[in-house]
């Protein structure tokens, strides 16, 4: 039996909103980690939000401590837009999330 080793999750927006769309999720497993599986993934929905569904902005929320997905998602255009203090509860503790998008031109 094959499993996934990642996946990923674009949620265009509608309306006013059509020309957005929102990477809700991209997620690698940790077995897999190192292996640019997460690059190709975010390429993939790149094209597909470039080229297929027209969409000019790319937002996404990431910790603000993942050095490794921050350094991706800048490595591909996006820029860090704010921090949502204390977003989420992990490990006991509250952490941040940075707020970063992509425009294209």
């Amino acid at each position: 039996m094959r499993l996934p080793v990642g996946m990923g999750m674009l949620q265009p927006m509608t309306g006013r909103r059509a020309h957005v769309g929102e990477i809700e999720l991209l997620a690698v497993h940790d077995a897999w980690a190192g292996r640019r599986i997460g690059t190709a993934l975010l390429a993939a929905m790149i094209d597909l939000a470039d080229n297929w569904l027209n969409l000019r902005r790319l937002t996404l929320s990431v910790l603000a401590d993942n050095v490794t997905a921050l350094k991706l998602y800048q490595s591909f255009g996006f820029v860090t837009e704010g921090v949502k203090r204390a977003d989420v509860f992990r490990a006991g503790r509250f952490a941040d999330a940075a707020v970063m998008a992509r425009m294209r031109v």
